[in-house]
């Protein structure tokens, strides 16, 4: 068979395979993938559903709520100053003040009483007495929040107002409530804005002949106020107060209220800008329903009770009412209105999230099914990364076996010289060989405490505990006890730290670190040479810099990256033929990024080297 032919065939035959394998990868991921995804998106979606039902029906109860409360609350203020107002007319002082003998006492003790009224309860504008002739008998004016009485000569004739008239007529125990309006003098409407309404009942004599009327002006905005006390954390909604004809009492927007006192607002009305919403409305007393422009929750407030009156009013304070109102005819609305934007918000934002975590998903369920339908593959990397693994372990072991060997071979060799020839040696030769028994004792020590210490790091057996740690401290005592180990060699071993550093820091770890640091500067530094250890704030702000300098042999910059590797990482000898396995520097990085910080080196062959490493600062007292 030609070459050609084989190179096509060997084409065809791969291009099969990859469209195979692809078509199954596809396969094996949607079968995976659908159903699952599926279930997901049916429950997510039932979730949302219940959840938005849940809330709207949280939204409505709590707005019925609020609006039940508004009409408790401005029922209640409507009782209290009709109270007022009968218990005054009843005052027993008012029947005698109408005979013929002389009433100054009688009028004094009046006197004082409209006054404690105005001053206990701050909510009238002004508390009147008229008599049958609409002269003002009693007058104590608001002033400010002063009440005070108004002298007699600055009294007045009110016969020809409307609500002298509209009063007078009534029976004993009637109540004329007046419309609710804002306050007119001058035929101005006072600035700021005085919203008020006039309650009346008439007063009698011994004989029961009607002398004369007893009127509050009241603070309208007392009403008013009571829809704004209201706390709603789950929705913001708009609260307000309409009269029977559409007009804004109270509103989302102050310059659309009070429509019906100015020309050029009359159309300014609830009812025109929601005229189908209030059809609803004003021929109900209460109802909740939900429209495109969000929910509305309303109720009908009557002012009025059984054998009170009331009149429609007139801008013109001076003339006659238009017409009686009854009962039924005299309303206020009070609306909470939550937009559908409002009303929706949550829902929708929570939508979004679920919007997310549906792409989210797809994308990590994507990713999962083609992991299982890619097992093989993986399973294949698995096993070759066990066959590296286990490739590096046994040139760890290789090392370790190597080095250990050596030391243990001095050790072997000296004692046998030792003992052989004890009695032919004198006490200096003695001595030599002794002092090396010690340093190939502490070498081989050393490499076992590495050894076994790097181990426990490897199954999890070193407990993890940081602390704060005066790093000068800590310094000093490891200097002291590399310090013979320096001397042996002649090297001068120094430290240079600021007394008020402090880390946080496994203190036996750092101990290890920087055992093994000094240990292997002393071993690389040939005999005079120094080996200087110091701290000093890092620039890496809220870490402390550690380092570990000496004069010796240095490093060559290729080989800098391989002696923190555990695979490229060979022993090599010290200066003095000292033995090691460079385990200790793959203890010092592992420990030293445990605790949060990094270790580098800087090194020039035949200048020394710099082993630096950072760690997380504790601040004191006087640097915080």
């Amino acid at each position: 068979m030609k070459e050609k032919d084989k190179t096509a065939i060997h084409k065809n035959q791969t291009s099969d395979f990859i469209e195979t394998y692809s078509r199954s990868i596809v396969s094996r991921t949607l079968i995976v993938f659908l159903p699952i995804f599926l279930v997901i998106l049916i429950i997510s979606l039932v979730i949302l559903m219940t959840k938005e039902k849940l809330e709207k029906e949280v939204y409505m109860r709590t707005e019925e709520s609020l609006v039940d409360t508004k009409l408790e609350n401005i029922e209640t203020e409507i009782h209290h100053v009709i109270n007022d107002l009968l218990i005054l007319s009843l005052d027993s002082r008012l029947e005698t003040l109408w005979e013929d003998t002389d009433h100054t006492d009688v009028l004094e003790a009046l006197n004082r009483d409209f006054l404690n009224l105005a001053v206990h309860h701050k909510i009238y504008d002004q508390v009147r007495l008229i008599d049958e002739n609409g002269d003002e008998i009693i007058r104590v004016n608001f002033n400010n929040g002063h009440p005070r009485l108004v002298p007699q000569e600055q009294l007045q004739n009110k016969k020809n107002r409307y609500y002298f008239s509209d009063a007078f007529k009534l029976n004993r125990n009637e109540v004329f409530v007046s419309p609710i309006d804002l306050n007119i003098e001058e035929g101005k409407i006072e600035q700021p804005l005085k919203p008020m309404i006039r309650f009346a009942t008439p007063v009698f004599d011994k004989r029961g002949i009607k002398r004369g009327i007893v009127l509050f002006n009241y603070f309208g905005k007392t009403i008013l106020s009571k829809l704004n006390n209201h706390v709603h954390s789950t929705v913001e909604s708009q609260v307000m107060l309409l009269n029977s004809e559409g007009y804004w009492l109270k509103g989302p927007i102050p310059e659309n209220e009070w429509g019906f006192m100015y020309e050029d607002k009359k159309h300014l009305t609830f009812s025109n800008l929601y005229a189908d919403i209030w059809n609803r409305i004003k021929d109900e007393n209460s109802s909740q329903f939900e429209t495109p422009q969000g929910l509305f929750t309303f109720k009908t407030i009557y002012p009025l009770l059984e054998g009170q009156k009331s009149a429609m009013g007139v801008e013109i304070a001076s003339l006659p009412s238009e017409t009686q109102l009854m009962l039924r005819n005299y309303y206020w609305k009070i609306v909470s209105y939550i937009p559908s934007d409002a009303l929706y918000s949550k829902s929708n934002e929570f939508r979004r999230y679920v919007a997310l975590f549906l792409v989210f998903l797809l994308m990590g369920l994507l990713f999962l099914s083609w992991k299982l339908a890619k097992a093989q593959y993986y399973q294949n990397r698995a096993l070759q990364s066990l066959k590296t693994s286990n490739e590096t372990k046994d040139k760890f072991f290789s090392i370790i076996a190597h080095d250990l060997k050596s030391p243990f071979n001095s050790l072997l060799g000296y004692t046998d010289i030792l003992l052989k020839n004890y009695n032919s040696f004198d006490d200096e030769e003695r001595k030599d060989i002794i002092e090396s028994l010690n340093t190939s004792s502490k070498n081989t020590y050393l490499l076992l405490d590495n050894l076994l210490t790097w181990s426990c790091s490897q199954t999890g057996r070193i407990t993890f505990s940081p602390k704060e740690i005066k790093i000068k401290t800590l310094i000093h005592e490891i200097v002291l006890l590399s310090r013979p180990a320096a001397e042996n060699k002649n090297i001068g071993l120094s430290e240079k730290t600021k007394a008020d550093l402090s880390v946080y820091a496994d203190k036996n770890m750092l101990q290890t670190v920087l055992r093994n640091l000094i240990t292997n500067a002393i071993k690389f530094t040939e005999k005079n040479g120094t080996v200087s250890v110091s701290a000093k704030q890092s620039k890496k702000q809220g870490f402390i810099e550690i380092s570990v300098s000496d004069t010796g042999i240095g490093i060559s910059a290729n080989k800098i990256d391989e002696l923190f590797l555990i695979d490229k990482n060979v022993s090599t000898h010290g200066t003095e033929k000292e033995e090691g396995t460079g385990l200790g520097l793959i203890l010092c990085k592992e420990f030293v990024e445990k605790q949060g910080g990094e270790i580098w080196i800087e090194s020039e062959v035949g200048k020394g080297s710099q082993f630096i490493f950072t760690l997380p600062q504790v601040l004191s007292e006087t640097n915080s």
